[in-house]
């Protein structure tokens, strides 16, 4: 469940964490799927970059591999942070 509004605690200061969830400008649907978009392009680009190391690659080949991280970095970021 999303808190709509932040809210105040007992001295009626705002909550951190309730903020957290409402800023940004991402549903709940989008959140989830930059979430798992990260992580399964996370999962992907370490799995290449061990099998580019047990192969001997040379390190422009495995420097491609900052793409791919650079994307995961990107969704994961956006999920997290709603933005």
């Amino acid at each position: 469940m999303v808190v709509t509004a932040a809210r105040a605690n007992r001295r009626g200061k705002l909550c951190v964490m309730d903020t957290a969830r409402t800023a940004g400008n991402l549903s709940d649907e989008n959140q989830t799927q930059r979430l798992r978009g990260g992580v399964l392009g996370l999962g992907v680009s370490l799995t290449l970059a061990v099998v580019m190391l047990k192969m001997g690659a040379s390190a422009p080949v495995r420097l491609a591999l900052f793409l791919p991280f650079l994307v995961t970095a990107n969704g994961l970021f956006q999920g997290l942070y709603r933005t």
